[in-house]
């Protein structure tokens, strides 16, 4: 009887490290991004917290700003405030040289 208790009490211990190394390789698995483009300052934090809403555990989510959008200091900003409370936020803005270049 002691021994079906030790063979079990294996099992079970064996049954839980098979579960905890297989849960650590998929939390280290690949992020996709998702990209979500802010347009209007008055929707960007509606926009941003509804799209962190949906999206699934390897989500990665961007924001891209356009600088040749009149409005992009004040998203910018909005989207710093948004990045301070959800670290996983990346911000993307397109560089100053596109911009002069269509200028």
């Amino acid at each position: 009887m002691l021994m079906l208790l030790k063979l079990a009490c294996f099992a079970l211990w064996l049954a839980m490290m098979m579960r905890l190394i297989l849960a650590g390789q998929s939390e280290n698995g690949e992020r996709y991004p998702v990209m979500l483009r802010l347009i209007d300052p008055e929707q960007a934090e509606y926009e941003v917290k509804s799209a962190l809403h949906y999206l699934m555990p390897q989500a990665q989510l961007y924001l891209e700003i356009s600088c040749q959008n009149p409005c992009w200091p004040e998203l910018l900003f909005i989207a710093c405030c948004l990045q301070r409370t959800n670290p996983s936020i990346i911000i993307s803005t397109e560089s100053t040289e596109n911009s002069l270049a269509q200028l």
